[in-house]
């Protein structure tokens, strides 16, 4: 695995961020919904501003982002975008596994959701995450302290 630090996004980052999210999801949102490209533009800048993520670097070259919400009742994982040329390598793994310890040190509850047609919903079985409902296209998951 490569080495990879994270960084807070910046403004500048939002192109970066819609095009990675862009690569990344576009087949799973396709299979789930169709994709439209205004409607999946517009919701991402109001769902999913750049203030709200971590850009993912590997030397100093940005290659995903994370967007984690530290709330009340946990931490909710909005989302791990990795660059498909560097999917594969453990960096979206080592991400949600440090996220996963730092739940445990603080005694909190992570939850996500995943599209039902993704395949990343293996690897959070693989950390340890449970399926806790469903709903159109969608599954949610969670992760106990």
């Amino acid at each position: 695995m490569p080495d990879y630090q994270t960084r807070p996004a910046e403004h500048e980052d939002d192109p970066f961020l819609y095009a990675c999210y862009k690569q990344v999801m576009h087949e799973y949102v396709r299979q789930t919904w169709g994709w439209d490209e205004e409607f999946q533009r517009a919701s991402f800048v109001e769902h999913l501003p750049w203030q709200k993520f971590q850009i993912i670097m590997v030397d100093s070259r940005a290659v995903g982002a994370a967007c984690v919400l530290d709330t009340l009742s946990g931490i909710d994982l909005e989302m791990i975008i990795i660059d498909p040329r560097f999917q594969r390598m453990g960096i979206g793994s080592d991400f949600a596994a440090n996220l996963l310890r730092r739940a445990h040190i603080e005694r909190r509850r992570i939850k996500l959701r995943v599209l039902k047609v993704n395949p990343a919903k293996a690897l959070y079985e693989r950390l340890g995450f449970v399926v806790v409902g469903e709903e159109a296209g969608i599954i949610e998951m969670q992760a106990e302290p």
